[in-house]
């Protein structure tokens, strides 16, 4: 039987709309559905819910979830978000967003402009179609990750070190060498406490027999038991003070894990949140992307333990 290529055009025209045609509708009906359950949310008031399924959906393009992103953006006074999701409608042909952004803008500080991250805002734009970006703004945001927990962990550091409050300045730098010293110190108030102790029996074995008044001698054991007191004192609030810097210790993991994901321990912090930048974190550390399996297993624990501190606060607040 002849081949006839007409015959095939069906077909071709079949294998088309599975492989190209198919997956696009599929992809807008998800975003739809992804609009709709942001714009119940939003009148429910749960903003967060509202913004991850917008988010959801404009990334898939959905002129509304852009418009609403934009505006619930620039209601909260968050400009660099506020002018990517009018910048992204702009690329998506909606000019009209450029007028709406520029009617925004004219009423804000310029200084506030400056100081925006623009680096973020068009690395994100061209990510979505082109491919050249992507690996630059994953790049960049490595960077930017990498600056934000230095700067959180020296601060821990410092913290860490800071030199104890105390109504009477000592020089006790730092815990670290508050650690090392205190063992020399008792040793030390220890021998003179022992070398007193024996001075002042030597001195009662041979001292004359006097009357019952208060003599040179007397004030003299007056003063070397005072100085024994306070001596003992010392010992007693350094000990106190090495006993506090244990327990501030203790918090450590959870001030790390914060830094880690470039958290603030002051930041509001949501479980939404939080799976959020692992998601991020984890696409520029896991061994697939360049990064290490050390990394992950870092950043996994690190998110174990603000989850569970975070469900736990949820839980002590009920």
């Amino acid at each position: 039987m002849p081949f006839h290529r007409d015959a095939c055009q069906p077909y071709l025209w079949l294998l088309v709309f599975f492989l190209v045609l198919l997956p696009g509708q599929l992809r807008a009906d998800d975003s739809q559905a992804w609009l709709l359950k942001g714009e119940q949310q939003l009148k429910l008031n749960n903003d967060d819910e509202a913004i991850y399924w917008l988010e959801k959906a404009a990334a898939q393009h959905n002129a509304k979830a852009q418009q609403l992103l934009g505006h619930y953006y620039a209601g909260q006074q968050e400009w660099q978000k506020a002018i990517f999701y009018q910048l992204q409608q702009a690329l998506d042909g909606n000019t009209q967003a450029l007028i709406q952004l520029g009617q925004w803008l004219s009423v804000v500080d310029p200084k506030t402009l400056i100081d925006l991250d623009w680096t973020e805002v068009l690395y994100r734009l061209a990510s979505d179609s082109n491919p050249q970006a992507e690996p630059l703004y994953n790049q960049w945001l490595e960077q930017k990750f990498n600056q934000q927990r230095s700067a959180q962990l020296d601060s821990e550091i410092q913290s860490q070190i800071a030199p104890v409050a105390a109504p009477n300045p000592r020089p006790i730098a730092t815990p670290l060498s508050f650690g090392v010293w205190l063992p020399l110190a008792s040793f030390a108030l220890f021998v003179v406490l022992a070398f007193l102790f024996w001075r002042v029996r030597r001195q009662r074995r041979t001292a004359p027999s006097v009357p019952t008044t208060t003599t040179d001698h007397e004030q003299q054991l007056i003063k070397q038991k005072r100085l024994l007191l306070a001596m003992k004192s010392k010992i007693t609030e350094l000990q106190k003070e090495l006993e506090h810097q244990k327990s501030q210790a203790s918090t450590h993991p959870l001030s790390e894990a914060y830094a880690l994901l470039g958290f603030d321990q002051q930041d509001a912090l949501t479980l939404q949140q939080l799976k959020a930048r692992y998601k991020i974190l984890a696409k520029i550390h896991h061994p697939d992307c360049g990064g290490s399996e050390r990394h992950m297993q870092k950043l996994n624990q690190a998110v174990k333990t603000l989850a569970h501190h975070l469900k736990s606060t949820s839980v002590s607040h009920r």
